[in-house]
């Protein structure tokens, strides 16, 4: 219509010609009877649209960036980035993605009392939570202190710990930041992400068209601390809540990992070493028990549930080591009740030593050679039992021998020694699922 007001009163909205657009194309793609991942979602309300926002392509087929170089910047690129660059149909060469560890001078502690999501601590006191913050705190002997946690909490943090609310950022608002470059103490309170609806709707815009629709199944997973041992050269593992599809397991993860990782690096730790002021040592509190991909965490403190795993299993540990002495057999009900623990904890713990398969709440990782802890790539682990050389093809998806079986984790085991466990029972999963949907992950996963 003609730019008056007239002519923009009689004008079809704008939202109504996106939607007409977008029928329009995912009409030919149903027309090929072929699966493929829609964009558009009907409900009771509303019908949503949902898709990557490139430039427009005009009349001749060029657009904006035709002809031209796009530089992007980001230590911690989106999937759905990657996904955008794609859509472009430009040229894009291999990225520069260098993995980098933390500098020595840098000190990682990391609190797993529990995952403290946005939703959560809306709804929860958190005045044992703050406690335990001030508490490290007092301990690092904290002289310019920052806090980086969830927007909902950064007034309450402000005035429990004393600290200007300038110095407290949030998730989802922290990227390019420099105001706590000067910290000596980072805490980082929480464990940011997007909600599972987001992620999955995200994915379906970042594959639109292109094969078969994501599936929304959830499932939970185990994710390894990277870097801690215990006192027997024990690592620990918890299991976290993901999705069955590769493609939103993505989407969803790398909202959480990446966005703990900016904010440690809000502190500019490899700048350190530059300051004209002399500030060197640097201490991050991570206070989420959700594991960090790459990162080297060199204490790992135990609260809440986790400290009472933690006592089960030292309970475990002496009454194994009391009974292993006497018969070869030891029956795992009689274990439970001399390790005061339940019998399902006992069973688990058994099977743990027998190498059958790991066990249900806190889990050895087993590292084989002296491989770093910010390493992206699982080491090629073999079982305590196995003395197999491992298949040389373990460094792939499926084993090709036939003999080594590969755990949901990533982890390879030796069919000879550890025999394939069946698939648990499907109801207990979709119990511990809908418990971490309904904000209770750190509960289902360290006392399950």
């Amino acid at each position: 219509p003609e730019p008056t007001v007239e002519g923009f009163t009689t004008a079809v909205p704008g939202q109504l010609v996106d939607l007409i657009g977008q029928l329009h194309q995912e009409f030919a793609w149903y027309r090929a009877a072929a699966p493929f991942t829609s964009g558009i979602r009907i409900t009771a309300k509303a019908i949503d649209l949902s898709r990557l926002m490139t430039p427009v392509v005009k009349a001749d087929g060029t657009t904006s960036l035709t002809s031209k170089a796009v530089a992007i910047l980001s230590s911690t690129p989106s999937p759905l980035l990657r996904q955008w660059t794609n859509h472009l149909g430009l040229e894009v060469v291999k990225p520069y993605q260098p993995k980098v560890a933390l500098p020595p001078s840098v000190r990682v502690i990391q609190d797993v009392g529990g995952f403290y999501g946005k939703a959560s601590v809306a709804l929860r006191d958190l005045t044992t939570l703050l406690r335990r913050a001030a508490n490290y705190l007092r301990e690092t002997g904290a002289e310019n202190p920052a806090v980086i946690t969830h927007k909902v909490m950064r007034e309450q943090v402000a005035s429990k710990l004393g600290i200007p609310q300038e110095r407290v950022l949030h998730f989802g608002n922290l990227r390019g930041s420099n105001a706590v470059r000067d910290a000596d103490v980072l805490v980082v309170i929480g464990t940011p992400g997007m909600s599972p609806e987001e992620a999955y709707w995200g994915t379906c815009a970042a594959y639109r068209g292109q094969g078969s629709p994501p599936s929304k199944r959830m499932v939970m997973r185990w994710q390894a601390y990277g870097g801690w041992r215990d006192e027997r050269g024990r690592g620990r593992e918890i299991e976290a809540l993901t999705f069955a599809d590769q493609r939103v397991a993505e989407v969803y993860e790398a909202a959480r990992r990446d966005e703990l990782i900016q904010a440690i690096y809000r502190c500019r730790p490899h700048d350190r070493a530059n300051d004209p002021d002399g500030r060197t040592a640097l201490i991050v509190v991570l206070m989420t028990a959700m594991p960090v991909e790459g990162l080297r965490v060199d204490e790992l403190r135990f609260s809440g549930n986790a400290a009472k795993a933690e006592e089960a299993i030292e309970r475990l540990d002496e009454t194994y080591a009391r009974l292993s002495s006497g018969p070869a057999h030891v029956a795992s009900r009689s274990f439970a009740e001399a390790a005061g623990t339940g019998i399902e904890r006992a069973q688990e713990y058994l099977r743990s030593i027998s190498a059958v398969r790991s066990p249900t709440c806190i889990n050895e990782v087993i590292h084989v050679g002296d491989q770093a802890a910010e390493t992206l790539e699982p080491p090629v682990p073999i079982s305590l039992a196995c003395t197999c050389v491992p298949c040389a093809a373990n460094r792939g998806d499926r084993c090709n021998c036939g003999r080594f079986w590969k755990e949901p984790s990533g982890r390879w085991r030796c069919g000879n020694h550890d025999p394939k466990p069946p698939d648990p029972d499907a109801s207990r999963e979709e119990s511990v699922i809908q418990g971490a949907l309904n904000g209770q992950v750190a509960e289902s996963t360290w006392s399950t």
